[in-house]
């Protein structure tokens, strides 16, 4: 089983590094973890995507846990940044802004340096 790894070590930048496949218990957990995190205050994500392969299903459940947690990312997410590497999978990025439009800052980005001054103007 995958994990999804969550780097506190430049708090309160979170670095989430996707691997290359999820299944939704994989997901969960790694929402639980966040969660957790961000329940001790407003944090920034830098989401390394890599290569990561999402289905119909894996999309639907990003977009819904935006969705159904609106108002504790409101609160404690102060911006996401999406580092992924391919147009392809940043398109699928666009889809899913286009399922749920974040109520909070959310950019995808084809580099990790791109994000990262991105998110520093948001601090």
């Amino acid at each position: 089983m995958a994990r999804l790894e969550i780097d506190e070590s430049e708090h309160p930048l979170l670095s989430v590094q996707f691997p290359l496949t999820l299944t939704a218990e994989e997901f969960a957990d790694y929402q639980k973890r966040l969660f957790a995190i961000m329940d001790r205050g407003p944090v920034l994500l830098l989401i390394d995507g890599g290569q990561v392969q999402l289905d119909a299903h894996m999309r639907k459940m990003m977009a819904d846990q935006v969705r159904n947690n609106q108002e504790f990312f409101v609160r404690y997410c102060r911006g996401c940044a999406v580092v992924v590497r391919y147009a392809i999978t940043r398109g699928v990025m666009t889809a899913l802004t286009w399922l749920v439009t974040p109520a909070f800052p959310m950019r995808s980005f084809g580099t990790e340096e791109g994000a990262r001054n991105w998110l520093k103007g948001l601090k």
